[in-house]
């Protein structure tokens, strides 16, 4: 039997570092994917400098 995988799909209107918090909770309990759709534009200065593995 394989591992078992787990994700979280997500709706988020907060500040940068609370979804990073977000993030970094979730993907420190081993989630396998995150989806996150932002409900404020994120303007280039508040994006993350570089992608965050298995998010999306």
């Amino acid at each position: 039997m394989s591992e078992l995988k787990w994700g979280i799909v997500s709706t988020v209107k907060a500040a940068k570092q609370d979804v990073l918090g977000f993030v970094a909770y979730h993907l420190q309990r081993e989630a396998h994917r995150l989806y996150i759709t932002l409900m404020r534009q994120m303007t280039p200065h508040l994006q993350p400098s570089k992608p965050i593995p298995k998010c999306a």
